[in-house]
């Protein structure tokens, strides 16, 4: 398909004259079928809708959309159809000028799908009514919740009030949340988690005895009679919230066969019939409230004697987060006669700023899985919230919907052309095309270097390195990429804060590299200014203090200026009072206030050091980074 460049004034002496765009360059997810026709149009005229029962082709959410110079034409099958096809009108609309055409489109994936972890951490209400808007703009149909995890439950239950959390959705909220939803044809699919991930129950002391065992509280017991009391009134409640025809158990990471009824379980039987016997109890109990069962397939494709235990009317939805995932986990799940849906991610693990380039290619992968085993279709994850600046995802998120309607239909970069005309309203360069994918090659991996840099100086200081040395080549990249997104800062006109947040990102990057070089340097001097104290060079001493303190000074100001921003990009989507947002651990925005805090107390010690050795004429390296 050719793919003409943004629509711009030729010149030509007194006459100027517009080049329209091809529909194509400016439309996310990119039409199947497209046919460019004779003239130009800007999509203002009349518009006509029609439902036409006899369109078999289209199916149930496909369209057809003619647009001509003075009227445009919508016919579909169904009234989701129609919302489709009006959500391209609207596209091209904002795209200006575009070549008259017609577009027959329908979806290659059945369910279209985001995941977003809401148990992890809860954003403002808000911020789910935003996402599901630009979601369905992007033709997704589908959106899972994940309400309940160790780190809590965002959903009231009113069997159990005790479960529900901080700024937990109340039954009357979600309710309003699910038809806001339906009004745009996106279905929401609660995921309650049942084995693995199960702090969320078992942190409650009258329900503690629903572990697995006091060591291992994350998993509950399957041979524990209240579990099934507990999940089935869990499960009776999200049912009659929901009116989606699913609901997700969850059951993935769960650890088994630890309590003394389980461990002779698994003498007697094996842990093949200890797993399946439970996913398939969970599989009946979801039916036994009329839904059909989703579980996630990882402790059943590990424990593959389970499988057949396994109710074939349930959904696996199958996890593989690794940019060259291997195709077998779902041709041995579809031979064995389940329905799949392929879950990639766009922010996993240890990933911290902003989606991963990898997962980029992970997404893409997994499409390319799905489409060729005819799987339901396509659920992309988002987890760990606190992880990541939230306003980064559009990019990442606006690909994954794209191959979850088309498929693979166009090069990334042509992709993120389309990407920066439609949301950042932007003429954009192939310069800033790229730079709009290779800011997400900034994203980091490993806790410390980012987000605990008093535990990173101390591993320099006891190693002699880390686990994640300085690169000051990211750094210089880093630099590159950012220079280019700020030339282009005056040229946005829409989603301004998201295009800021990208910035942020990769400054965030290149500032945590630098620092990492000055710790490496810091630890250095700490040591030769003890060493020196120690020979009794003292004025020596203090000149390797006194460098130290100049590379802690250069710092504190860079890291006050992002924390600060990263403070506010939060407190946009995420609540300001949030006690996660300066907590320590796998958390961006916690992180920095931690590094400012190490920083401010690290300068304070290095002059107290300076003085102590004019005094005295000592210095231990170690007590300053304490």
């Amino acid at each position: 398909m050719t793919v003409l460049m943004c629509a711009h004034v030729l010149a030509f002496g007194s006459i100027c004259a517009i080049q329209p765009l091809h529909p194509s360059a400016y439309l996310i997810p990119i039409p199947n079928n497209i046919t460019v026709e004779d003239g130009t149009t800007d999509c203002s005229g009349v518009v006509e809708e029609k439902i036409d029962a006899n369109e078999v082709r289209l199916g149930d959410e496909g369209y057809i959309l003619r647009c001509g110079k003075d009227s445009c034409k919508i016919t579909a099958r169904t009234e989701r159809g129609l919302f489709y096809g009006r959500q391209t009108l609207e596209q091209l609309k904002e795209a200006g000028v575009v070549q008259c055409c017609t577009i027959e489109d329908v979806p290659k994936m059945k369910m279209r799908a985001l995941m977003l972890d809401l148990a992890r951490l809860k954003e403002k209400h808000e911020y789910y009514y935003h996402i599901i808007d630009q979601l369905a703009k992007w033709k997704i149909n589908t959106v899972f919740l994940h309400l309940t995890d160790h780190n809590g439950c965002a959903l009231e239950f009113k069997s159990f009030p005790q479960l529900a959390t901080r700024y937990a959705f109340s039954q009357e909220e979600m309710k309003r949340l699910i038809k806001y939803a339906e009004d745009r044809h996106v279905e929401l699919i609660p995921e309650i988690e049942s084995w693995g991930h199960a702090r969320w129950i078992t942190s409650v002391p009258e329900l503690s005895d629903l572990a697995e065992s006091k060591d291992k509280p994350g998993s509950l017991c399957p041979l524990n009679p209240r579990t099934w009391e507990v999940l089935g009134k869990i499960y009776r409640e999200t049912a009659a919230l929901f009116p989606s025809k699913y609901l997700h158990a969850g059951c993935d990471e769960a650890s088994f066969g630890i309590c003394d009824k389980c461990k002779a379980k698994v003498e007697k039987d094996g842990p093949d019939a200890l797993v399946g016997e439970h996913l398939k109890r969970v599989c009946e109990l979801v039916k036994s409230v009329g839904k059909t069962p989703m579980i996630w397939g990882d402790v059943l494709l590990t424990r593959r004697g389970s499988v057949d235990y396994v109710p074939k009317d349930s959904i696996i939805c199958h996890w593989d987060y690794k940019a060259d995932l291997s195709s077998e986990p779902v041709e041995f799940l579809r031979a064995k006669g389940f329905e799949v849906v392929g879950c990639p991610a766009i922010v996993w693990g240890s990933r911290e700023i902003l989606p991963m380039a990898d997962t980029f290619d992970n997404v893409t992968n997994f499409a390319k899985i799905v489409l060729a085993n005819n799987c339901l279709g396509m659920e992309t994850t988002v987890w760990i919230p606190q992880r990541y600046i939230a306003d980064t995802l559009y990019p990442a998120l606006a690909h994954a919907c794209e191959l979850s309607w088309s498929g693979n239909a166009r090069s990334r970069l042509d992709f993120m052309k389309a990407f920066a005309r439609q949301f950042f309203g932007l003429d954009p360069s192939p310069e800033i095309s790229q730079a709009l994918l290779d800011v997400h090659s900034l994203s980091i991996k490993g806790y410390s270097k980012i987000t605990n840099v008093a535990d990173y100086a101390r591993l320099v200081m006891e190693k002699g390195e880390d686990d994640s040395p300085p690169m000051p080549e990211v750094a210089e990249k880093a630099r590159q990429i950012i220079g280019i997104l700020r030339r282009t800062l005056s040229k946005v006109e829409k989603h301004r804060e998201e295009f800021e947040s990208l910035i942020l990102a990769g400054e965030i990057r290149a500032y945590v590299e630098d620092r990492a070089v000055a710790v490496y340097e810091i630890v250095s001097l700490l040591r030769k200014a003890e060493k020196y104290s120690n020979e009794g060079k003292k004025n020596e001493a203090i000149m390797a203090l006194k460098r130290a303190i100049e590379l802690v000074e250069k710092l504190v100001p860079i890291d006050t200026d992002l924390s600060s921003r990263l403070t506010q990009a939060w407190n946009r989507w995420r609540y300001a009072d949030d006690p996660k947002k300066t907590e320590a651990g796998d958390n961006l925005t916690g992180g920095f206030a931690k590094s400012g805090e190490f920083l401010r107390t690290t300068l304070a010690r290095l002059n107290a050091a300076v003085r102590a050795v004019e005094k005295v004429g000592s210095v231990k390296a170690e007590t300053i980074l304490e």
